[in-house]
């Protein structure tokens, strides 16, 4: 009872030190991303979705039509020669499926685009859940600092060398704890600084884990970033088409009006009047351009399938190690748990007079404990490498992670 009073006591003074005013409520892991999920920063990079859609209305444009007028035939012999004043429409037309191919190469960049905003999430959510993790361990160790100093001063020792040893051990839990009431501090200010658009003022603290020591990795889920190589591959694979039609010769037709003026010269006298115009430009092809570009974007198009290929298998063998070593540390994880258990009911049977025993089982205890929340950092940090890879976050559970006392 005198433990957890104390315990109560403590995270309530850490409250009072991150400069809290109001009283902090606990929310879980689900809240806490519900609210993060609609951080500003989010937002703003999803905003960019709307340049991609308009680039997409642009390349459905055809050329616009031109306006062409000049003097086609204008005499400046004095010899009173007609002019021959133009008025005309001028259209391109595109051949070789330019339109529709500009349309799939900017629906390709939005779809990259998209990817590319659910990986950015996905890190953004990533970073914030480690650090929700960390609040909720910071916590824990903190009340097992406190634990560990009671226990120590709790044995009544009268002899003066290892009542030195006691004051040892006493000022070394005071500074481990300082230590870790210091991150925790800084910790929390940035956990209620993210999710400060949705709570206002409202100070906020995690009610537990995130991700907790069991292995829990068993499927392959989709890649995020897989994604994003495969729809990088499709933006080459659709710019390489582009180019392509690109190379196709367009047509273009021209339809106007001359005005011929009236001729008054006494050799060739003619009166005025209007002709119609129409031409049509087919441009030539005389030089290898067209041979070289070919053999470009056949490179181009072997260099996507190589890039996707390699992406793939980049990620497979990354999704294998990362589970591998989860279920290394969970194992660990599970082997200290045990050691702590031991440990426990060993310093229950020392003598209370065997005060150096007790002493060095409770120093062991403790580094225990500090190699057990050593490990769940790492397994944590594992499992957000695949919720970066998936986002996907399996549903976390209430209180202290297993094997956690």
């Amino acid at each position: 009872m005198k433990r957890v009073t104390y315990s109560i006591l403590t995270i309530c003074s850490l409250i009072c030190t991150v400069g809290i005013a109001q009283p902090s409520v606990r929310i879980s892991a689900d809240n806490f991303l519900e609210a993060v999920s609609t951080h500003p920063d989010i937002q703003a990079h999803a905003d960019q979705m709307d340049m991609m859609d308009a680039a997409i209305e642009v390349a459905k444009i055809s050329p616009d039509p031109s306006l062409t007028m000049g003097n086609l035939s204008g005499d400046v012999s004095g010899i009173r020669m007609p002019h021959q004043l133009f008025v005309g429409v001028n259209y391109t037309m595109e051949t070789g499926g330019k339109r529709k191919q500009r349309i799939r190469y900017a629906k390709a960049q939005r779809d990259l685009a998209e990817t590319e905003h659910a990986a950015f999430v996905n890190e953004f959510k990533r970073d914030a859940l480690l650090l929700f993790q960390q609040c909720w361990m910071l916590e824990q160790q903190i009340r097992e600092a406190n634990e560990y100093r009671a226990d120590i001063l709790s044995i009544n020792i009268i002899d003066e060398t290892l009542l030195a040893k006691q004051q040892l051990m006493v000022l070394e839990s005071e500074r481990v704890k300082s230590e870790l009431e210091g991150r925790y501090a800084k910790a929390v200010a940035e956990l209620n600084g993210l999710v400060s658009h949705a709570f206002g003022d409202q100070p906020v603290l995690p009610d537990g884990w995130v991700w907790s020591s069991e292995a829990g990795v068993t499927d392959k889920e989709n890649s995020v970033n897989l994604d994003v190589a495969r729809a990088s591959a499709d933006v080459l694979k659709e710019e390489v088409l582009l180019s392509a039609t690109d190379r196709a010769p367009d047509l273009s037709f021209t339809l106007g009006n001359s005005f011929i003026t009236r001729a008054t010269n006494t050799e060739a006298p003619s009166p005025q009047y209007n002709a119609i115009t129409a031409s049509v430009t087919i441009p030539l092809k005389f030089s290898n351009w067209n041979s070289g570009q070919r053999r470009i974007s056949e490179l181009r198009t072997q260099q996507a399938r190589t890039q996707e290929i390699a992406a793939l298998t980049e990620d497979d063998a990354a999704w294998l190690i990362t589970t591998r070593e989860i279920n290394r540390l969970a194992e660990s994880y599970t082997q200290l748990s045990a050691l702590i258990g031991l440990e426990e009911k060993f310093i229950t049977k020392i003598s209370k007079t065997d005060f150096t025993l007790r002493m060095q089982e409770l120093s062991q205890l403790s580094n225990y404990k500090t190699q057990r929340w050593q490990v769940l950092e790492r397994i944590a940090g594992h499992k957000a490498d695949l919720f970066v890879r998936t986002g996907v976050l399996s549903t976390p559970q209430p209180g202290l992670a297993s094997g956690t006392n």
